[in-house]
């Protein structure tokens, strides 16, 4: 037997989802950011799951794109002995829904990974990410599935 709290959870989740448009626009992100949460990765039987990644391409890593969070370039993109190498990063954190794919990718020196942490601040709050749509759309269909449709 199917938890109900599971199917109650669902039902809210899916409630906050039919709220947004279509086609996303600014006024849609905080909610469908915190919809993709990873909190949210349950489906309606209370089953974990994990969304697809595309990973990251394999390019190499030329420069710390320090610039495009903050409008400063890194100092060291001149002389890369004193850059170090460069980590692979996101512009809305793994940890809060982000994908590994696409606009949400950074190429960041060692220094400007670190200080820019886990925080939002690289984030652009003016564009609404490519990724987002098919990623909610994903993640709705993942919770869905199998359940019956008078359920939610």
């Amino acid at each position: 037997m199917v938890n109900q709290n599971w199917i109650s959870r669902t039902k809210i989740w899916n409630q906050q989802y039919l709220r947004l448009n279509d086609s996303l626009d600014i006024a849609d992100l905080p909610l469908a950011l915190a919809l993709v949460h990873p909190n949210h990765w349950v489906d309606w039987k209370g089953e974990e799951f994990k969304l697809s990644e595309e990973g990251w391409p394999n390019q190499a890593l030329l420069n710390c794109e320090f610039d495009v969070i903050c409008g400063i370039p890194c100092a060291w993109n001149a002389d890369k002995r004193l850059q170090g190498k460069l980590h692979h990063d996101h512009r809305w954190p793994e940890s809060l829904g982000g994908p590994k794919s696409g606009y949400n990718l950074l190429s960041l020196c060692a220094n400007h990974n670190w200080a820019k942490g886990n925080g939002l601040w690289g984030f652009d709050w003016g564009l609404v990410p490519k990724w987002l749509g098919p990623r909610l759309i994903e993640l709705r269909d993942r919770k869905l599935h199998g359940i019956d449709p008078n359920q939610v």
